[in-house]
């Protein structure tokens, strides 16, 4: 991490883990798995909810299409009401923990494509390829290193067609072309899919009139882009994204006791 603190953390509820999150970085926003706490809470209030006409339905608009916290914990409180499941305990528990999981706390935190831990649980099948619990922990981090490799061979693999292919053309706007300029191969096959799903005939012409041909660039997040920097933090007003001092030197630690390991490790 080179001494930059995570601007957002993803996990499940474990609550040693929310702590040492918390004490370690100050300053990042942790948010639990929304997949694991809806999972849970299928299994917990499942067959209640069930059994009234429009709670399920009601219950997931409530929770995915809120835009802000207030508007969520409105349309909460008149849908308890409605269907009369104030005195539910599960309930009323999934709702206290709410700024931990809801997606309209977060509306201002960049989650890119992600709410769940899935990334990180595709990366422990990865592991588990390579890896097995017989495996010391020198081997674990040389097995980790080799990923680590295999992975960074296939970014430069995607900035090399980023750089040099050229992307199926949608429609004739300038916008376009400025964001095939900009983006990632995959980012820029991501936006002409939203462009092509929300911009009508008309509103492209509204553009047009209008003299709207580019994509103003505070709305181009540059770690999307190719010519994006590793370890590049925006530092948050009156926050800066940095580690404190305790965190470096025990990341310090670990890196150090990992690199004495290695010389032995090439003896044997």
């Amino acid at each position: 991490m080179d001494g930059v603190a995570p601007v957002n953390i993803i996990t499940d509820q474990d609550g040693s883990m929310r702590a040492g999150i918390e004490k370690m970085f100050p300053n990042t926003t942790h948010r639990n798995c929304r997949w694991h706490i809806v999972d849970k809470a299928t299994e917990e209030i499942g067959p209640f909810v069930a059994k009234i006409p429009g709670l399920r339905e009601e219950m997931n608009d409530c929770i995915n299409c809120s835009l802000t916290p207030q508007e969520f914990e409105t349309r909460w409180n008149l849908m308890i009401q409605k269907y009369n499941v104030q005195n539910h305990e599960k309930i009323a528990a999934l709702y206290q923990k709410r700024n931990s999981w809801v997606p309209a706390y977060f509306m201002q935190k960049f989650y890119p494509f992600l709410q769940t831990t899935q990334r990180s649980e595709g990366f422990n099948a990865v592991l588990k390829k390579y890896i097995s619990p017989a495996n010391s922990v020198l081997e674990f981090v040389l097995q980790y290193d080799d990923i680590q490799a295999k992975i960074m061979k296939a970014e430069k693999k995607e900035e090399a067609d980023s750089s040099l292919l050229t992307a199926r053309s949608w429609s004739w706007h300038p916008i376009e072309k400025q964001m095939e300029k900009l983006y990632t191969k995959n980012i820029h096959a991501r936006f002409l899919y939203e462009m092509s799903y929300t911009m009508s005939y008309n509103i492209r012409q509204a553009m047009v009139q209008l003299g709207v041909c580019q994509m103003p660039l505070a709305y181009v997040l540059r770690r999307w882009t190719w010519s994006a920097e590793e370890n590049l933090v925006e530092e948050l007003p009156g926050q800066p994204a940095v580690m404190p001092e305790e965190s470096k030197k025990k990341m310090w630690l670990a890196v150090t006791c990992n690199e004495f390991k290695r010389p032995s490790a090439v003896r044997e």
